[in-house]
C-alpha cells in the first residue's frame, strides 16, 4: 500500500470502514484460495492411492514437514503481496519519469508519510479501514487488489511449477516426484529458474496493465530494456524455453537454437500479433509490447495459446456483462488472465495445439 489516497485522522470505527472492504476481501479469498486447490486435489488423490514417499517418515515428521510447507507457502504469497506494494509505487512514479527507489511512500493529499506499522501489504489496508491514519480521505481499493494478486501469482507459480514437480510445463518431463522434500533436498535449479523467471514475466506485465488501464503510457527506453533483458536472461540460460522453435532438435548451439532463436521469433511474433490487434485488447504501444515480451519469454506457440485462451475469456466476459452490472472487464486484465490460465496449463495447452497440427498435417497428406 504505497503513495495512497488520502485517509483519517485516526483509526475509522466498523461504520466508517471503506465500503469497498468486501470487494478487497473477497479478492484476498480467491487470490489465496484458487492455488492451494492443487495441494488439496493432491491429498485426496493420495488418499485412495499409496504415495511414494522420499524416506519413510514418523507421523510427528511429517507433522513437521506440513508445517514448515505451510509457512513457506505464506512466506511466498507474503513476498508475491510486498513486489505488488512495490509495483504501486512503480506504477505510480513510472510514467511521471521518477525513480521508484528513491523517496519515501506518502499520503498524496495530506503529505504525511506512510507508518511502517500501516504499509503492511493489504492487512494495512485492512486494519485501517481502507483510509489513511492521519488526513481523512479513503484509501483506493486498487492498491490492497493489487498486492493480493500478486501475491496470489506468486502462490500459482509456487504451487504449480515447483511443488508439483513442474507437472504444468510441457515438453520437460515432470519430476518423478513432486513435493516439498525433494525441492529442498534435491532440488532442480532449471525448475526453480523458470519458477522464478515467470514470476518476473508476470510482474512486468502487471505494472504494463495498470500503466495502461491508468491511461498512461511508458516511456520507449523502459520498454525496450524489459524486451532485451528477456532476450538475454533466455539466450544465457536456454533451459527458460521448455518449448523449442520447432518439434525435434535444431542444429546449433543450445544458446543459440533454444535461446536466442526462440525469443527472437517469439517476439516478433507476438509483436505482429499485438500490433495487429491494436486497440481491440488495449492501447496500441501495450498490446504490441506485451504480446511481444510474452513471446520472447515462452515462445511463438505461447502467443498462439494464450491469443486463444483469451478470445474464450473475451466472449465470455461480454454475453455475463449482460447480466452482470460491473462487467465487461478491461482487455488488458482479460489478458493477464489469459497468460495466467496458459502458464498453469501450458502442458495441456501445448499438447492440444501440437495434437491439432499434427492432424492437420496427417489430413493435408490425405487430400
Amino acid at each position: 500500500m504505497n503513495d495512497p489516497e488520502p485517509g483519517l485522522p485516526h483509526l475509522p470505527s466498523p461504520a466508517e470502514r471503506h465500503s469497498d472492504r468486501p470487494l478487497v476481501l473477497a479478492v484476498l479469498t480467491l487470490c489465496i484460495g484458487l492455488p492451494l486447490l492443487r495441494p488439496v486435489a493432491v491429498a485426496v488423490d493420495a488418499s485412495a492411492r499409496p504415495v511414494r514417499r522420499l524416506v519413510e517418515e514418523s507421523a510427528a515428521e511429517q507433522v513437521r514437514m506440513g508445517l514448515v510447507e505451510a509457512l513457506l507457502t505464506a512466506g511466498v504469497f507474503a513476498l508475491g503481496a510486498t513486489i505488488g506494494s512495490f509495483l504501486n509505487v512503480v506504477v505510480h512514479r513510472l510514467p511521471l519519469g521518477r525513480s521508484p527507489l528513491h523517496g519515501r511512500s506518502h499520503c498524496p493529499a495530506c503529505g504525511h508519510g506512510i507508518r511502517a506499522r500501516d504499509n503492511v501489504p493489504v492487512l494495512g489496508w485492512l486494519r485501517l479501514g481502507g483510509r489513511c491514519r492521519d488526513c481523512g480521505s479513503e484509501i483506493s481499493p486498487r492498491y490492497p487488489i493489487v498486492e493480493a494478486i500478486c501475491g496470489g501469482l506468486a502462490l500459482l507459480l509456487w504451487e504449480c511449477e515447483l511443488l508439483s514437480g513442474g507437472a504444468t510445463l510441457p515438453v520437460r518431463p515432470p519430476n518423478l516426484f513432486a513435493g516439498l522434500a525433494w525441492v529442498i533436498l534435491y532440488p532442480r535449479l532449471d525448475l526453480i529458474g523458470l519458477f522464478l523467471f515467470h514470476v518476473g514475466v508476470m510482474v512486468v506485465l502487471v505494472v504494463w496493465t495498470l500503466v495502461a488501464t491508468d491511461g498512461g503510457r511508458l516511456p520507449p527506453r523502459h520498454l525496450a530494456t524489459m524486451l532485451g533483458l528477456v532476450v538475454a536472461v533466455t539466450t544465457a540460460w536456454p533451459w527458460l524455453h521448455p518449448v523449442p522453435l520447432v518439434p525435434g532438435d535444431m542444429p546449433g548451439p543450445p544458446w543459440l537454437s533454444r535461446g536466442l532463436a526462440v525469443a527472437l521469433v517469439g517476439l516478433a511474433v507476438g509483436g505482429v500479433v499485438g500490433s495487429a490487434a491494436g486497440r481491440s485488447i488495449g492501447p496500441s504501444w501495450w498490446s504490441a509490447s506485451c504480446l511481444a515480451l510474452w513471446g520472447a519469454a515462452c515462445g511463438w506457440q505461447a502467443v498462439v495459446g494464450t491469443a486463444l485462451v483469451m478470445a474464450g475469456l473475451v466472449a465470455a466476459d461480454r454475453l455475463a456483462s449482460r447480466s452482470t452490472p460491473w462487467l465487461p472487464l478491461p482487455a488488458p486484465w482479460l489478458f493477464l488472465a489469459s497468460a495466467t490460465i496458459h502458464l498453469v496449463a501450458w502442458r495441456w495447452i501445448h499438447g492440444f495445439l501440437f495434437g491439432a497440427a499434427q492432424a492437420s498435417v496427417v489430413a493435408l497428406t490425405w487430400c
